[in-house]
């Protein structure tokens, strides 16, 4: 088994609703089974700031999938939700991201892990310490709790 570090944010419709529609289609996948998670915290948006605020999350769940089955399993769960493209970065009725997986370093043309805005997103660092204070990111091999308070020392 490997455990991943995913996150889930939403901001159209009933954010409370679509977290856990999102939530019970991840264990319906039958080959993802949730360990921990986060508190759901509201979020302002980052990026692109013309949209509502988002309700977001992290859980820390154990998979036998590789990285682009989990990729994909998560990609059918935001299509059946009702998840469109339309503006980059933009309002979405679900978003889930791999954040960690183990501790594979991974940079391919549709998967980068760990998240490439994960250390950069103080809120993101905060729900994973939530689930587990001693992660530490491969890349850095720093904490994140480390990574959290040099984000807010800059």
């Amino acid at each position: 088994m490997h455990n991943v570090y995913l996150s889930l944010g939403t901001n159209i419709g009933n954010l409370e609703e679509n977290i856990d529609m999102a939530v019970n289609l991840i264990l319906g996948t039958g080959h993802i089974f949730i360990k921990s998670k986060s508190a759901i915290i509201k979020t302002e948006p980052v990026d692109y700031l013309e949209q509502p605020d988002f309700l977001n999350m992290v859980m820390l769940a154990e998979t036998l999938y590789s990285p682009n089955e989990l990729l994909n399993a998560l990609k059918q769960i935001e299509k059946t939700m009702g998840r469109q493209n339309d503006v980059s970065k933009g309002p979405r009725i679900i978003d889930i991201d791999i954040i960690m997986y183990d501790d594979v370093v991974l940079n391919s043309e549709c998967l980068t892990i760990p998240h490439p805005e994960m250390s950069k997103r103080k809120f993101i660092l905060d729900l994973l310490e939530q689930v587990n204070p001693n992660l530490v990111d491969p890349l850095t091999l720093k904490s994140v709790k480390e990574l959290r308070e040099n984000l807010c020392s800059i």
